[in-house]
C-alpha cells in the first residue's frame, strides 16, 4: 500500500489516537512524514486526495505483489501469503515501541528457499516497483533506496516475535522480494535480523516523541521532508502543509528514478578522477564541486549520510560529514563562552555549516 493510500485510510488510518488514550501508528507508515501522521491521526480533511488513476495504479501495486508470490514459488521458494489465510490465521501485529505507541499490521508472507535461505523460513516483505527504482534498489540496497520497507519489514518481525508465534524466532531474517513493474524481473534482499534490531529502535526512537506531542495537544511537527520531495508531492494534505506558491516545481520523476546506480557511481568517478589527475587546481575542483553536488543530493534524496558502492574498483564508503564553526574569531569565541551560557552564546552566535565528502576505499579480505 502506497503512503497517500496508506494516510487516507479510514478504517484503518495511518495514526490514530485510541480509545484508551494511545497513539497506534500502521506498520506501512512507520518512515511516512509525521506532519502527515498528525493530520491522520486528527482526521483533518485532505487537500489533495489521490485521483481515480493514482488509486488504480495503488490497486495494481497490491495486485502484483500476489503475482510475485507465485513467481517466487516457480523459482523454488515455499511461500506462504497471509492474505490468502482466513482472518482469524492472520498473524496481525500489535507491536509496543514505548508506553503510549503501537504498531499495527499484517505482514505480507513468509518463505523459505534452498540456497537463499538455507531452507530455513524468513519473513517476506513485497513491493511492486518501477523500472528505475527496482534499479537502484537492486543497486544500492533498500537500506539506501527504500529506507521505509526496511522500518516496516523490521517492525513487522519485530511484532511477530512479541507476540510469540512459533513461526519467528530472534534468529530469523526478512526477505524483501521487488518486483519490476515493467519487466516483471523480481530480486530478493536478504536482512539479517542485527539490521532489523537496529531498524526498530531508530523506529522507536523517532515516533515515541511525536507520539508523545500528539497526545499532549501539540502543533502538528516539522515537515520530514522538502516540497520537491515525492513524499510532499503525493501528499493528501499537501497544500495544508505548504501553501502552493511555496512548493515549487513539481517533479514527475518516479521516487528514487532520478538517481539511479549509473547516476551515483558516475558522480563518484568523477570525483575520484579530480582528485587524482594532473590538471589545472581550478578545473579540477570544478568537477570535484560537480561531482559532489550530485552526491550530496543522492544523499538527500535517500536520506542517509553515507553509503557503500563499488564505482569500479573495488568497494568504497562515501560519507559526508558537517562541520560547525562559530562566524567569530577565535580569540574572541573564548571570551564570549566565559560571558554567556550556553543557550545564550548559540543564539548570540552565528553559526556556519561545511559539508565534507569523504571517499575511502574499504579493505578486502
Amino acid at each position: 500500500m502506497t503512503s497517500s493510500e496508506t494516510l487516507l485510510n479510514r478504517r484503518r488510518p495511518a495514526a490514530a489516537v485510541t480509545d484508551q488514550g494511545n497513539v497506534a501508528i500502521r506498520a506501512s507508515a512507520v518512515g511516512d512524514c509525521r506532519r502527515a501522521l498528525h493530520y491522520a491521526a486528527r482526521q483533518v480533511a485532505p487537500t489533495n486526495p489521490p485521483d481515480a488513476l493514482a488509486l488504480t495504479r495503488m490497486d495494481a501495486g497490491r495486485a502484483l505483489e500476489s503475482i510475485l508470490f507465485q513467481a517466487m514459488r516457480r523459482d523454488g521458494w515455499k511461500t506462504s501469503n497471509y492474505e490468502y489465510r482466513p482472518a482469524p490465521r492472520r498473524p496481525s501485529i500489535r507491536l509496543r515501541l514505548g508506553s503510549r505507541l503501537t504498531i499495527t499490521g499484517i505482514p505480507d508472507g513468509r518463505g523459505a528457499h534452498a540456497e537463499l535461505t538455507g531452507g530455513d523460513y524468513a519473513l517476506i516483505e513485497a513491493k511492486a516497483r518501477s523500472h528505475g527504482q527496482y534499479k537502484f534498489w537492486r543497486a544500492m540496497g533498500v537500506a539506501f533506496a527504500h529506507p521505509a520497507a526496511l522500518a516496516q519489514t523490521a517492525v513487522y518481525r519485530a511484532g511477530m516475535l512479541e507476540s510469540g508465534r512459533e513461526e519467528i524466532s530472534p534468529d530469523t531474517p526478512a526477505v524483501i522480494a521487488v518486483l519490476d513493474t515493467e519487466t516483471k524481473e523480481y530480486d530478493t534482499e536478504l536482512l539479517a535480523p542485527a539490521l532489523l534490531d537496529r531498524t526498530v529502535a531508530a523506529v522507536a526512537s523517532r515516533l515515541n516523541e511525536f507520539a508523545q506531542e500528539l497526545l499532549a495537544g501539540g502543533e502538528p511537527p516539522e515537515p520530514d521532508f522538502q516540497p520537491s520531495d515525492w513524499q510532499c508531492q503525493r501528499c493528501p494534505w499537501r497544500d495544508l502543509c505548504r501553501p502552493p506558491e511555496d512548493q515549487g516545481a513539481v517533479d514527475d520523476a518516479t521516487p528514487e528514478a532520478a538517481y539511479d546506480l549509473n547516476d551515483v557511481v558516475d558522480a563518484v568517478q568523477r570525483y575520484q578522477r579530480a582528485a587524482d589527475e594532473s590538471r589545472s587546481k581550478a578545473a579540477a575542483e570544478k568537477a570535484k564541486t560537480a561531482a559532489r553536488r550530485d552526491l550530496f543530493a543522492a544523499m538527500d534524496y535517500a536520506g542517509v549520510e553515507e553509503f557503500q558502492i563499488n564505482p569500479g574498483a573495488g568497494d568504497v564508503l562515501v560519507q559526508r560529514r558537517v562541520d560547525r564553526r562559530p562566524a567569530v574569531t577565535a580569540q574572541t569565541l573564548p571570551l564570549l563562552k566565559t560571558m554567556l551560557a550556553p543557550e545564550q552564546l548559540e543564539r548570540v552566535v552565528s553559526w556556519t555549516e561545511t559539508q565534507r565528502l569523504i571517499i575511502k576505499a574499504l579493505a578486502t579480505e
